[in-house]
């Protein structure tokens, strides 16, 4: 093979994983709409508006209502509906975080589309978008709470739900081990760094 023709695949291959690491610290909005009787609405325009920017983008619902948009900044939006033949429908203060999908389901009123009707919904009780647990921490619990008397990163695993300080005795119990969801500390943790394996043995 030709020497530029190497050079042209490698940094094609370059790129794409470039890419593929960069989805890792994006967020994704998704959900599906209905109507007042509980029947999907195909083809509704689904319009996701960053406030902080202004940014917006726009996807439709397929023929079972659902949508999907990824590849989102993380930070606060509102999602606005809309359908011929049904009231504008509008969710603000949407918190997209990175890697964990948000779910934003809205249902669609008969009425003339000059008329909006505001969704206001808590968080919901039980994370159905993906089988992962995790937290996302942040800034100012990085930077004021205590991690153990260190800046050690492993620490900060310690403000997530269900983590526990390492086993007593446990070899890395003084360098911030822990043991997540019922699993032993001791080797079973697996540590990734913008997707790459970054464990020591």
């Amino acid at each position: 093979m030709p020497r530029w023709r190497s050079l042209w695949v490698f940094f094609a291959l370059l790129f794409v994983s470039g890419l593929a690491l960069a989805q890792r610290d994006l967020g994704t909005v998704t959900g599906t709409v209905t109507d007042a009787t509980g029947a999907a609405v195909p083809n509704a325009k689904v319009t996701i508006t960053n406030i902080a920017t202004g940014v917006s983008y726009d996807t439709v619902t397929t023929g079972a209502g659902a949508y999907t948009r990824p590849a989102l900044n993380p930070g606060t939006y509102t999602v606005t509906v809309q359908a011929p033949g049904f009231q504008k429908a509008q969710q603000s203060n949407v918190i997209v975080n990175p890697g964990t999908p948000v779910a934003v389901d809205l249902t669609l009123q008969v009425g003339e589309a000059t008329q909006t009707v505001e969704v206001t919904a808590s968080a919901p009780l039980l994370q159905t978008e993906t089988p992962a647990l995790g937290a996302n921490l942040n800034t100012s619990q990085v930077t004021e709470l205590p991690l153990g008397g260190q800046r050690v990163f492993t620490f900060l695993a310690r403000l997530t739900p269900g983590v526990l300080t390492a086993e007593p005795g446990a070899r890395g119990a003084q360098g911030g081990d822990f043991s997540a969801n019922g699993v032993r500390s001791t080797g079973e943790n697996n540590f990734l760094l913008n997707g790459v394996d970054n464990n020591v043995n």
